[in-house]
């Protein structure tokens, strides 16, 4: 009896997430909202990731530490094996700062583009700090379909238009489609493996793959509202001797 009670135990503990005070039988817009009150109340947040780069077949590994604090303040420094500094980014409202191995550091405005070259993958204007924390960034529900059980299908409206998959049996995202003119996915962000950090729930794992190419970033650690200062993201960038971007 012990033994049967301590596996029931054992796989409760193994059972996928679920949103705490969710139930599927709720309306999947509500569920959107939810996401998006989550992350205005989000204060800030540290968190330490491992990446895998996949281009034209070949993988590269690297650590990551990133840094945010909504709405427009993020950094992320990327390491490589032993260690090594490859680069680090700073974005601060529509300002981009790039700084490599070498101690080079470049400034200008920022773009999607200038920074989807530094992770090798066309972001199709989506904002890098989204992008890469697994955040869904707001914007006004177009419509709402339930293409099957447990599932819905939210079309977002603005740029670039979005389609986010709900699992509305656990609450969460869990793919979201950056679309092209043409209704084309032009890119894809998977979410999975969610963990309760107090009042937020982050995803463990975000996938973005474009064509051939991926970028996996796994999380290691969170720590949301710590009380992260301006000065924590420009601390050893030289903001007065910045070369132009190209």
């Amino acid at each position: 009896m012990r033994l049967a009670r301590c596996l029931l135990l054992l796989l409760a503990g193994c059972a996928p997430l679920a949103r705490q005070g969710w139930t599927p039988a709720q309306d999947p817009a509500q569920l959107l909202d939810q996401t998006h009150r989550e992350l205005a109340s989000l204060g800030d947040l540290r968190a330490a990731a491992d990446l895998t780069l996949v281009q034209a077949g070949r993988k590269q590994h690297a650590s990551a530490a990133l840094l945010f604090r909504p709405p427009d303040l993020f950094r992320v420094e990327v390491r490589g094996p032993l260690f090594v500094h490859l680069f680090t980014v700073l974005l601060r409202g529509d300002s981009l700062v790039v700084g490599d191995g070498e101690g080079h550091w470049r400034g200008g405005p920022y773009s999607a583009e200038l920074a989807g070259e530094l992770l090798g993958l066309d972001l199709a204007g989506y904002d890098l700090r989204y992008a890469l924390l697994g955040l869904v960034a707001p914007a006004p529900l177009d419509s709402l379909t339930r293409p099957r059980p447990g599932h819905s299908l939210a079309h977002l409206a603005g740029a670039p238009r979005r389609r986010l998959w709900l699992d509305t049996r656990r609450g969460f995202a869990t793919l979201e489609e950056l679309l092209g003119a043409e209704g084309e996915t032009l890119l894809t962000r998977h979410l999975g493996e969610y963990r309760r950090m107090g009042d937020h729930y982050l995803p463990g794992r975000v996938e973005l793959r474009q064509g051939t190419n991926a970028l996996l970033l796994e999380y290691r650690a969170w720590e949301p509202d710590t009380g992260l200062e301006p000065a924590a993201f420009t601390r050893g960038i030289p903001l007065d001797r910045l070369e132009p971007l190209e």
